[in-house]
């Protein structure tokens, strides 16, 4: 198997455990029929994303496309950013509500998609496989394939919304704030069009100690993910914890933008950068089954072995392939 392949291979099998990674489908619940579906989901939106970065060679445009499959997968998909009762929004459930949207439930979702779903993802792959980081994998064929498999795996949850089966069993669902996200979806993926080729100027600031850009993608998402959480907990007002939310995204974006997109930064750094960001998911489950009792984390432990071991081979392997030094 020729490793363009195997590229594309990893990239539909491993972005489907993006899930469970995070806790949100434990890997004790994981079947096969949940998997094949994560595959359409995360891996087919993967390898997209990841096309579409290859031709447009601008990281601009691959948050963008970040941006917008956080808004199919929540918006349009499961349609979390509609629903209140939705089982994941919680404590931020009906908060800062907009054209039907629940602002700071999406905010936080399209955060946590744009950087783990597609850039942590991307990224992973890319530096197994960095000799075809430029190559294209799919032709006209696979295009269509790929968005066919979105448009069925759209109908699969559109017939559970329309006939209210599982969790959205007392939702209603409306067309115009559909519509909006629909929207949305396409203006993001037509802004990374624009600014295809057109990479801002790379900031030529020294790169920082190696535990920085740990720590960096640590608190960058607990600050996401856990403390508007804690803030309406606080009962602080849902607009103060929107603005929070919005300079937040402004100041890793920021971040980001100059000691990550650098051209004194190597890839081993950007990789730890990475790993501090999946790595605060292994310690919030742990935290959640062993600090705060939360039911259902029965298989927290099991998840923090298995990724946590896979993670740290991965981060070993970009150390000891050279990247540390290039």
């Amino acid at each position: 198997m020729s490793r363009k392949r195997l590229l594309m291979l990893l990239l539909l099998l491993f972005a489907p455990l993006v899930e469970p990674m995070t806790g949100s489908t434990p890997l004790c619940q994981l079947n096969l029929i949940n998997y094949f579906l994560f595959v359409l989901l995360y891996g087919v939106g993967a390898l997209m994303a990841r096309e579409l970065f290859v031709r447009y060679k601008s990281y601009l445009s691959l948050a963008l496309i970040g941006i917008a499959y956080g808004i199919f997968e929540e918006g349009l998909l499961t349609q979390s950013f509609l629903y209140p009762g939705y089982p994941d929004v919680g404590s931020l459930s009906l908060r800062v509500m907009f054209l039907g949207v629940q602002w700071m439930w999406a905010v936080k979702l399209i955060w946590l998609h744009m950087t783990i779903s597609i850039m942590g993802v991307l990224f992973i792959a890319h530096t197994l496989f960095p000799d075809e980081s430029n190559e294209v994998l799919l032709g006209r064929k696979g295009w269509i394939m790929s968005i066919l498999s979105w448009v069925v795996l759209l109908g699969i949850w559109m017939s559970m919304i329309i006939t209210r089966k599982g969790v959205y069993n007392g939702y209603d669902f409306h067309i115009m704030p559909f519509l909006f996200l629909l929207g949305c979806f396409f203006a993001f993926l037509y802004v990374a069009y624009l600014v295809r080729d057109n990479e801002v100027r790379l900031s030529e600031l020294r790169p920082m100690p190696v535990a920085v850009y740990f720590f960096a993608g640590f608190f960058a998402q607990m600050g996401n993910v856990f403390i508007p959480d804690l803030l309406v907990a606080m009962h602080i007002g849902d607009g103060l914890v929107f603005i929070y939310q919005i300079m937040f995204f402004t100041a890793i974006m920021a971040f980001m933008r100059y000691f990550l997109l650098n051209k004194y930064v190597n890839r081993f750094r950007v990789a730890v950068f990475v790993f501090g960001n999946l790595f605060f998911f292994l310690v919030l489950q742990l935290l959640a089954k062993f600090v705060f009792h939360i039911p259902g984390m029965n298989c927290s432990l099991l998840n923090v072995l298995v990724f946590g071991l896979l993670l740290s081979l991965w981060l070993w392997r970009v150390y000891i392939g050279g990247l540390r030094n290039e």
